[in-house]
């Protein structure tokens, strides 16, 4: 069952239990349901299976999933049932090895390309370990040192996200202010190519504080998201339901319009986003300290910053329509509802060539990370930040 993108529009009401209901037109979507197969990680001490952060996954295949451990940087196959198959690369500065993988890209001919953030490095590998090749991507100055990985186009060559640096505005007088974020294409030999999609980025408070500045979001903050899904890249800013759709030549196609509408906020729904966000933050602060023990006045002072901007941001008086973007390995686009902080659950809306395929709703505590061909890889995290893996299938699911 489909629906065409055009033909939906309409508010989404909000359900008594604080989450938003699918609406206008929303409601016909079919509910895709998930059942578990497998559980990765966790508790479970065998080195193949044990991961200090997972940092990058994707579905690689029918059959096959790949996890990245953020501490030994290897890139491990597991089968859908779980069961672990191989593992390639792991941590260095050589060819083929990784200093902070971020994402991994499935390219034609059963290849994956890793991207190794820190270095700006893309690594191809056949799926059965082999290395392909290495790439050095030609980025210079603080702003696009820390470029995003976006995607990667079926010819091996990516797109990423280049955000405004706050250096660029430490001598800019404090204030809100907005500025474009650029989606830039390279060549698989990480060659500078052309600039696909500007998007106005988000209302955003630079601020002068001591001898520290930086950007001050608001509760529920807009974000600029994006991704390349087969030959196209989609991009946009999820204050808007619209994304635009840029093909890899250039070419601007039909823009997506999304079934999906932000709502007004109520008090206690921006108390109890707040609080979870200063949550996350002494967790972070926490294992900060334990990270840079060495510069412990350091860890403190930045959390302690942080806490302070957090208790006296400002709301946005709505939701944005939805949170995030990805594309899974079977060429569907994946956009996730804004769910209400007091809601239990959030929802995917599944498309495929513009068209609605299905919705699915997954607990909050799971965190969608890759789906594809009928398969969906969730994360879920512990108190002690202990994570585990969990394979889900669709069901139905017409591929």
């Amino acid at each position: 069952m489909t629906a065409s993108l055009l033909l939906l529009g309409g508010g989404m009401p909000r359900s008594v239990a604080g989450q938003r209901a699918p609406g206008g037109g929303a409601q016909d979507i079919p509910l895709l349901h998930l059942t578990e197969l497998a559980r990765i990680g966790g508790y479970d001490e065998r080195p193949a299976y044990t991961f200090s952060r997972v940092s990058a996954a994707s579905i690689v295949g029918e059959s096959e999933i790949a996890l990245v451990d953020g501490h030994s940087e290897e890139v491990r196959i597991f089968g859908i049932d779980g069961i672990h198959r191989r593992t390639f690369g792991g941590r260095g500065e050589g060819p083929g090895e990784f200093q902070s993988v971020r994402a991994v890209s499935v390219l034609p001919g059963s290849r994956l390309l890793v991207w190794d953030q820190v270095p700006g490095r893309a690594s191809v590998y056949h799926l059965d370990g082999t290395h392909v090749s290495t790439a050095a991507f030609a980025r210079s100055g603080i702003a696009l040192a820390w470029a995003r990985f976006v995607g990667a186009f079926p010819d091996g060559s990516v797109v990423l996200r280049h955000d405004p640096s706050v250096y660029m505005f430490r001598n800019e007088p404090a204030g809100y202010r907005s500025e474009p974020v650029a989606f830039v294409h390279y060549s698989p030999q990480g060659e500078l190519l052309d600039t696909l999609e500007v998007v106005h980025g988000p209302e955003q408070y630079l601020y002068h504080q001591g001898k520290s500045w930086g950007f001050d979001e608001r509760i529920f903050e807009r974000e600029v998201r994006g991704a390349v899904v087969g030959g196209v890249l989609v991009a946009g800013s999820t204050g808007a339901p619209v994304l635009t759709r840029t093909a890899e030549s250039g070419i601007k196609l039909p823009s997506l319009a999304l079934p999906l509408v932000g709502h007004p906020v109520t008090d206690m729904e921006i108390e109890a986003e707040r609080s979870r966000r200063i949550r996350e933050v002494r967790q972070e602060g926490s294992a900060r300290v334990g990270r840079v023990i060495e510069d412990l006045g350091f860890a403190l002072n930045f959390t302690e910053l942080i806490l302070d901007r957090l208790e006296r941001m400002d709301a946005y008086d709505g939701l944005p329509p939805f949170r995030t973007v990805f594309a899974a390995t079977d060429g569907t686009l994946w956009v996730e509802d804004y769910p209400s902080p007091l809601a239990r659950t959030t929802s995917w809306i599944l498309i495929r060539d513009r068209a609605i395929v299905g919705r699915v709703e997954s607990g909050k505590d799971r965190k969608v990370i890759a789906a594809g061909h009928g398969v969906v890889l969730a994360l879920t995290e512990d108190e002690f930040g202990v994570q585990t893996a969990i394979v889900l299938k669709i069901d139905p699911f017409d591929s």
